[in-house]
C-alpha cells in the first residue's frame, strides 16, 4: 500500500553486531530496487517473477527467480497479505508527527511480521520508523514520494540466468612450476 518512493533506510543493530551500511531504496509499482553498496543493486520485478544482481568488483549481473531466491530485503517491501493495525498512540520522531501503531503483516506463505511503526503524518503515513523484535530498528530518511526513474528498473543489459553460469572448477591440486 506504499505509494511510489524514494529513500534511505538505515539498519540499528546491537553495537556486537556486524554494522549494515544505509541503503537507497525505491518503489515504482509493485518494482522495487535496493542499492547497499556503489556498484552493488537489487531490481525486484514481480510481473516477470525475477530477481536481478548486480555487483561492482568485477562488473557482473545475474537473473533469478523472485520465488526461489532467498535474499536481503527491505521491511517496506512485504509479500501481499492481510495487514492489521492498531493505534496505540502519536509521536515525533525526526521532527515528524506520527500516528505509532502495531502491526502484523501475513505474506502468502503464512509468516508473520509483528512490529511496531512510526507513520509520519506529514509524508501521509509513510515509515519513517519500524522496530521489530528480533530484527533491526529500521529508520527511513531523505524520503522522496514521488515516482523515481524508470530506468531505475530495467533490468541490466545481458544478465544471464543463475542457470547459464558455469562454474569455474578450481584445482585442489599444487600448481607446478
Amino acid at each position: 500500500g506504499l505509494p511510489h518512493f524514494s529513500a534511505t533506510q538505515i539498519s540499528q543493530v546491537p553495537p556486537t553486531a556486524p554494522q549494515v551500511p544505509p541503503w537507497k531504496i525505491y518503489k515504482s509499482g509493485a518494482n522495487f530496487r535496493t542499492e547497499s553498496s556503489p556498484g552493488q543493486s537489487t531490481v525486484y520485478v514481480p510481473g516477470s517473477n525475477k530477481i536481478y544482481k548486480t555487483f561492482p568488483h568485477p562488473a557482473f549481473c545475474v537473473e533469478l527467480p523472485m520465488d526461489k531466491t532467498p535474499t536481503l530485503r527491505s521491511p517496506l517491501q512485504q509479500d501481499p497479505g492481510t495487514k492489521i493495525e492498531k493505534p496505540v498512540g502519536t509521536e515525533v520522531f525526526e521532527g515528524h508527527a506520527c500516528t505509532v501503531e502495531d502491526v502484523v503483516l501475513r505474506s502468502a506463505g503464512g509468516a508473520e511480521l509483528h512490529a511496531k511503526v512510526w507513520e509520519a503524518n506529514d509524508l501521509k503515513g509513510f515509515p519513517v520508523k519500524i522496530e521489530a523484535l528480533g530484527s533491526p530498528t529500521f529508520i527511513f530518511r531523505d524520503i522522496v514520494l514521488t515516482t523515481p526513474d524508470p530506468a531505475l528498473f530495467q533490468p541490466p543489459a545481458k544478465c544471464p540466468r543463475l542457470e547459464e553460469i558455469k562454474p569455474k572448477i578450481i584445482s585442489s591440486e599444487p600448481t607446478k612450476k
